[in-house]
């Protein structure tokens, strides 16, 4: 029996290298090089070609190489009667909280309109806010996003999250889907956690932007699909949005004609903000390859109903 790693998109290496630190006795094998599709019962996925996991007839788990699944969806002809699994990487909230920070804290100091200022050699104060005197909104209270919110609310922000249901995090407005309109009027800054859903996608656009406080920064670390970039350029022209942080892209790496840019007042970063650690994973992968094998229960198992 033998894990396929189907990431045409992505870099082999460290993943097999873990795998053979802490599994040595299973066969890896990288996609399309499959010396025999027969043996293959796990598949760990990033971005699969379409039909790819058909290739293999005795398939028993399709493993995300990521937190997300939306990658796994794009592939209309995915396998309907097999268990689809995601990876919970304890250092992905870490990573995470400590990139919203920094980008959050480059804002509220100016350091963005700083660099502009030192390539005029122009000597000028900026507004900077203190953390008490800041709202920070997320959309999207999930295990990374309350994570975060928490973080922010130690640190002494002010902090609402919105999500589907309604979450209860110490220090933390939360707000359930139905209460949406009350949520988006609050923030100073507007980060954005959602997987991306059928229902998610675009809900970063005009309509949003127009409910938000004027001059609202906004920080999108989900997914791409998450921003109508038209509307976004037009919100920053109209001043309705005084920023932004970006770390994802409809389309990655970000082409160098893209408009993103060229906008000043817009930071980007290549989908950096959260990295899973192959060694901090393979573990977990591991034991869904035993289970799946034994016919056990899985663990980390996605409802793909919800596409989360």
């Amino acid at each position: 029996m033998t894990i396929a790693l189907i990431c045409p998109e992505k870099a082999p290496t460290p993943w097999l290298t873990a795998f053979a630190e802490q599994a040595p006795d299973i066969n890896i094998e990288v996609w399309p090089n499959i010396s025999n599709n027969d043996a293959i019962t796990l598949a760990l996925c990033w971005q699969q070609p379409t039909g790819s996991l058909l290739e293999f007839s005795h398939l028993n788990v399709i493993c995300s190489m990521g937190a997300g699944i939306d990658h796994l969806l794009n592939d209309k002809k995915m396998p309907a009667n097999i268990p689809v699994t995601r990876i919970i990487d304890p250092n992905l909230a870490t990573s995470m909280f400590e990139y919203l920070l920094t980008a959050v804290t480059d804002h509220m100091s100016a350091l963005n309109k700083y660099r502009q200022q030192q390539a005029q050699g122009n000597w000028q104060w900026q507004r900077q806010v203190p953390f008490s005197k800041t709202h920070i909104g997320i959309l999207g209270l999930g295990q990374l996003g309350s994570h975060c919110a928490s973080k922010f609310a130690q640190l002494g922000f002010q902090v609402s999250g919105w999500s589907t249901s309604k979450k209860d995090i110490d220090q933390v407005t939360t707000y359930s889907q139905d209460e949406f309109d009350d949520f988006i009027k609050v923030p100073d800054v507007l980060i954005c956690l959602l997987p991306l859903t059928d229902a998610t996608r675009g809900i970063l656009n005009k309509s949003l932007f127009n409910q938000l406080k004027s001059g609202c920064y906004l920080i999108n670390v989900a997914r791409g699909g998450h921003l109508v970039e038209a509307d976004f350029i037009e919100g920053l022209e109209r001043k309705q949005l005084s920023g932004a942080c970006l770390d994802v892209f409809e389309q990655e790496p970000l082409p160098a004609s893209h408009p993103f840019w060229q906008l000043s007042n817009v930071t980007i970063t290549p989908h950096c903000s959260s990295l899973t650690r192959p060694r901090s994973v393979a573990k977990q992968i591991i034991e869904n390859y035993h289970r799946g094998n034994n016919h056990e229960a899985l663990i980390n198992v996605v409802d793909i109903s919800r596409q989360y």
